[in-house]
């Protein structure tokens, strides 16, 4: 398994945030992609403040799960994982700021992508 991307990563409250976990060598998309924060597993609330997508990435042997928080507050940092059917977890530690701890140049949107190897 190979994270891509910055093991650490830091945003603004109020802002959004997509964390995408890569698996690789598949032929479909797995059953199942549970997201956690912490212990807690993360569920897909219509798309309100949380959303949960896992599609294959046609021609390529592979699937994105993308996990989207909207308007994070500083409670929602912490450790996120990607949980895989059969597979290892992949796991990013997000940093939710309040206000302007955080440069002003990166306060939009930021995307971690996981990579997530399936070896037979």
């Amino acid at each position: 398994m190979k994270i891509l991307g910055d093991p650490e990563v830091h945003v603004n409250s109020g802002t959004s945030v997509s964390l995408r976990c890569l698996i690789s060598n598949v032929l479909d998309v797995p059953s199942y992609v549970f997201w956690h924060h912490g212990a807690t597993r993360l569920l897909d609330d219509g798309g309100k403040r949380v959303s949960i997508l896992t599609q294959r990435v046609v021609g390529e042997g592979a699937a994105v799960s993308t996990l989207t928080i909207r308007d994070p507050t500083p409670a929602e940092s912490g450790r996120y994982t990607c949980r895989p059917e059969n597979l290892d977890p992949a796991s990013v530690r997000l940093h939710v700021i309040r206000g302007e701890e955080l440069s002003s140049s990166i306060k939009c949107r930021f995307e971690l992508y996981f990579y997530v190897s399936v070896c037979s």
